[in-house]
């Protein structure tokens, strides 16, 4: 991308704008590589430390949110300027466009400021739906209340119409893994804060989705106006028409504003002729900048990173750094990048492609995961063999060795205690962890908690309920026993 980035500034109308891009929201060759070298850092960062930066990117925006609402209420003589584009009235201090009140937080621009709420709102998703303990789950309930609020305040529909397609795919997400109550929680939410701002005034986000939807149904019959997505057809009609001029190499990194015979695209009305420097379209803008084979190779980065956060989620359960990804990438067919959200989007990116450790003990949350039960007592060839295919069905392999407790209330007597039949599976090269099994009613726990896949028991638990039951939860197989060993057989010899 960098390499397709020079070329396009070579050949660039201002190559000073193409290489530093200039005051505002202008990008230059050397933002691209800035952004590129965040996310590539971020690729290395260990799993342990994932959330960590998540979790700081939450409290950065939840500044910015409470920000967002102390201009909304004019509270703490918090005030907005945006004199740019005279959306400000000079009486009440508020920003209007229209009848539309419109907030910006520390940005520059309501669209930009609704950018990064929908990435601190899906974060905060991810984060509640993967969550397990119930104080982090108020926290992340808070945190969506928080961002929620702040999106609907900012009347950005980019950022609207991508989260309807965040909760589209937390939908299909919560059906496959039976999490109905995490999303009922979240609808509650969500719900609850958009009446407040609706019956409150401060959102017209709701009418602003149904114009979307009906400009969206015209374009399906062939009526494209000019006027639809706030000029944003008139802006992608006249681009469209200049792409084969500068199909191969673009007319300069973020150099829209030069695309139109090295002017800006205009549009005259009754009153005044509107500019427009951006194509309001980050794809687009790619292409008619820095060329096809640039918005290939950005394509390709973020087809891997969607494959990656797919991946994450329905195979490994996780789904905190997709939905900020695919977020992003949908509100992108109709906004910018700007310098202030974008290095958060590229470091979101980095974190989802980056690799898995398996440091400090802690299980791989992109693993094979095998759990398989047992008393494990008077450990034999049986058992060994019985572990060494269940490991063999995955990467990592987990024994629940039943306590001494547990075994007194199955009515069984153990030669050996917990501790020591602990030690001797722990000793086992194909064994990774080992667990405390203390109750039938554990087992649904245990594999939400260690994002089990498989569960892998011996042939003598076949169509037992207790195991055929989990099949609602992970693939449960049953394995083969040694013939002729057996725990019982051993006891019986050292008996006689």
């Amino acid at each position: 991308m960098q390499y397709f980035g020079c070329v396009s500034t070579w050949f660039a109308f201002d190559r000073n704008i193409a290489l530093y891009g200039c005051g505002g929201r202008y990008e230059g060759l050397f933002s691209i590589l800035y952004y590129l070298s965040l996310m590539l850092l971020n690729t290395f960062v260990a799993e342990k430390y994932k959330k960590f930066l998540a979790k700081c990117i939450l409290l950065c925006g939840a500044f910015q949110a409470i920000y967002a609402i102390c201009q909304c209420y004019n509270w703490c003589n918090v005030k907005q300027y945006y004199h740019k584009f005279s959306y400000i009235d000079d009486v009440s201090h508020k920003l209007v466009k229209g009848k539309k009140l419109w907030v910006l937080g520390l940005t520059n621009n309501p669209n930009f400021f609704g950018t990064y709420m929908l990435l601190c709102l899906s974060y905060s998703l991810g984060l509640f739906i993967d969550n397990k303990k119930a104080i982090s789950g108020v926290v992340y309930s808070l945190c969506i209340a928080l961002f929620m609020f702040a999106l609907l305040i900012c009347n950005t529909a980019s950022a609207a119409v991508g989260l309807i397609f965040v909760m589209l795919f937390i939908l299909v997400y919560v059906v496959k893994n039976k999490l109905f109550i995490k999303f009922f929680a979240i609808t509650a939410i969500l719900s609850s804060i958009t009446l407040l701002a609706f019956t409150q005034g401060k959102t017209t986000l709701l009418n602003d989705i149904g114009k979307v939807g009906s400009e969206a149904t015209e374009i399906a019959k062939g009526n494209m106006d000019d006027s639809y997505g706030t000029s944003r057809m008139y802006i992608w009609k006249a681009t469209v028409k200049i792409i084969p001029q500068h199909l191969w190499h673009g007319v300069g990194v973020d150099s829209f504003h030069k695309a139109f015979g090295g002017t800006a695209l205009t549009k005259k009305t009754e009153t005044k002729t509107l500019l427009y420097d951006k194509a309001h379209n980050e794809y687009l803008q790619i292409l008619i900048t820095q060329g096809i084979f640039a918005l290939i190779a950005y394509l390709l980065l973020y087809g891997y990173a969607v494959f990656r956060g797919l991946k994450r989620s329905f195979k490994y359960n996780e789904v905190y750094l997709f939905l900020p990804v695919l977020g992003y990438l949908v509100q992108a067919f109709f906004n910018i990048s700007v310098i202030e959200v974008a290095p958060l989007f590229f470091m979101t990116l980095g974190l989802c492609c980056g690799k898995v450790d398996n440091k400090c003990g802690e299980k791989s949350k992109l693993k094979q995961v095998i759990l398989t039960y047992g008393t494990f007592d008077l450990l034999h060839y049986g058992h060994i063999r019985l572990l060494e295919r269940a490991k063999k069905m995955g990467d990592y392999l987990i024994v629940a060795v039943s306590t001494d407790e547990f075994n007194e209330l199955k009515g069984k007597k153990a030669f050996y205690d917990y501790e020591t039949r602990k030690k001797m599976v722990e000793a086992l090269s194909c064994v990774d962890l080992v667990i405390p099994e203390k109750c039938w009613e554990q087992k649904v726990e245990d594999i939400k908690k260690y994002k089990v896949d498989v569960i892998a028991m011996g042939s003598d638990w076949k169509d037992s309920e207790k195991f055929e039951c989990l099949k609602d939860y992970c693939k449960v197989s049953y394995l083969d026993r040694t013939e002729g060993i057996s725990t019982s057989k051993i006891k019986e010899l050292i008996d006689n």
